[in-house]
């Protein structure tokens, strides 16, 4: 249970959301990669595209957006931090994430169901159809953290515009 959370339904009103273009999102990634696992990689300033499932094990991420075309899974300590307003995290299908002390901060975005276990804290904000969280994962908004100061919804459902029409609302 979380005391300090708001969980938004699709009920209205709905409060403001940044609308994204997915496949514009993706078409201005600059780096990608081949490798469906990462294991205790350090990387920073790069917008990183995997074309298919990743799984990424441990490992520092600064200033870093990746943008993974299929599931990800997220195992051990990862560290993530994202600066300005580019999504940390963007998942087409599932994000499964057994955790043992992550800090990941930033927005993530995931178009199926995000499943996090274990021990960790993610500051930012979570989009996702479904979202399932155990253990002793924290979420807290931008603004618990005296480092970043930014609005503070932490949880949304359903309000991921993955396929929007031209000119329209999209889904």
């Amino acid at each position: 249970a979380y005391s300090n959370v708001r969980v938004f339904e699709s009920a209205d009103p709905m409060p403001h959301l940044i609308s994204l273009n997915l496949d514009e999102l993706k078409r201005s990634y600059e780096t990608r990669i081949a490798a469906s696992t990462l294991t205790e990689a350090r990387l920073s300033g790069r917008q990183i595209l995997r074309d298919g499932s990743l799984t990424i094990v441990d490992g520092e991420f600064s200033d870093v957006s990746l943008f993974v075309a299929g599931e990800l899974r997220l195992m051990g300590s990862p560290k993530f931090v994202a600066k300005g307003d580019t999504p940390v995290l963007v998942v087409e299908k599932d994000l499964t994430a057994n955790l043992s002390g992550a800090d990941i901060r930033g927005i993530i975005y995931v178009g199926g169901k995000a499943t996090i276990r274990g021990q960790g804290i993610i500051t930012g904000a979570i989009f996702a159809d479904e979202i399932d969280i155990s253990g002793g994962v924290t979420v807290q908004s931008f603004d618990q953290d005296e480092t970043t100061k930014r609005p503070s919804p932490s949880f949304f459902r359903r309000e991921i515009r993955w396929n929007p029409v031209e000119g329209g609302e999209g889904r």
